[in-house]
């Protein structure tokens, strides 16, 4: 499923590509009666930006070939990556999210010939299941060591748990520290292979505290992510990063394309989890939408969908210019 291209010609296809067309059809609506009503013409701006960031988003994917897929309203039980009662997930830690990174990495990982790389750098570990899925799917990397960082010493001890019981734990070693004190501090090599999963949630100042750190990727989801690819890093080197559409998108897609040959990319809808359903949380993202920063949908019959973006990238010798 995970590879499966969106198909119209399947009932969910059709299904979305009616609610797209319906959609259409409102927003025509709209802007007929918005010249009448200033409240209307405020909406019909919105729905203008919303639709143009949506467009640019899908001209993105379509240009760089991304595989599209979908999560919405599968089966939970058929994600486990490893028997459910052998191993632990961190706390916040999402099921969906942990099971596509374990296969965007695997998939890395199986283009990548044993000598090319000699450590894989987990920027944000969590649990550990998802390099230790992809170590077990690719048995060549026998020397494969890993650096597991995290933030907090809770999490470490459940992903050190989880790769003694189903892993190579004499492979891992787990560092506590912040990751962008560890961006600062270690430059990036072409031996190393960069995961990067960091936390990409939009959070207004009042409520990006502590208790939301895991989520939180500042005031419009970027602080990591932006943070990762301006890294210190050399020509050649292979990253590995996961990011959901709540994180200012557009300002991130040129910055990517710029830097790093894109070698596979993959787009993955998924319902909105529970911390992203917060009504105050939801607000402020509705309020980043309105103005085409983050980018989601509202379906009938799904709820509240956006998309997971899984890039396998490279770091190119010199800078593309963006015209």
């Amino acid at each position: 499923m995970i590879h499966a291209k969106l198909n119209l010609k399947s009932s969910s296809g059709l299904r979305k590509g009616l609610a797209t067309l319906g959609a259409l059809v409102y927003f025509m609506s709209i802007s007929v009666l918005a010249a009448e009503d200033p409240c209307l013409n405020s909406l019909q701006s919105n729905m203008d930006v919303i639709v143009n960031a949506k467009s640019d988003l899908v001209f993105f994917l379509q240009d760089h070939s991304a595989v599209r897929a979908s999560l919405v309203g599968g089966e939970r039980s058929s994600l486990n990556l490893f028997p459910p009662t052998k191993v632990k997930l961190t706390v916040g830690e999402e099921l969906e999210d942990t099971y596509l990174l374990a296969k965007l990495v695997a998939r890395a990982l199986e283009k990548l010939g044993p000598k090319a790389i000699s450590t894989i750098l987990d920027l944000e570990s969590r649990s550990s299941l998802a390099t230790a899925y992809a170590l077990e799917r690719n048995p060549k990397h026998k020397d494969l060591q890993v650096l597991a960082l995290g933030h907090d010493r809770q999490s470490l001890m459940i992903g050190q748990a989880n790769v003694g019981v189903v892993g190579p734990g004499d492979r891992y070693r787990f560092l506590q520290m912040d990751m962008l004190d560890f961006i600062e501090a270690y430059p990036f090599k072409k031996s190393n292979l960069i995961v990067a999963a960091p936390p990409a949630v939009p959070y207004p100042r009042e409520l990006d505290v502590s208790q939301n750190r895991k989520w939180s990727g500042g005031l419009d989801g970027t602080r990591y992510i932006k943070k990762i690819l301006q890294a210190q890093m050399e020509p050649g080197t292979h990253v590995v990063l996961f990011w959901p559409s709540l994180s200012h998108p557009l300002s991130i897609l040129p910055q990517i394309h710029s830097e790093f040959e894109i070698l596979y990319i993959e787009a993955t809808e998924t319902s909105m989890g529970r911390f992203t359903k917060d009504p105050e949380l939801f607000q402020y993202l509705n309020g980043l939408r309105n103005r085409g920063e983050v980018i989601f949908d509202d379906l009938e019959a799904d709820g509240l969908v956006y998309n997971n973006f899984g890039m396998f990238l490279k770091k190119r010798t010199q800078p593309l210019k963006i015209k």
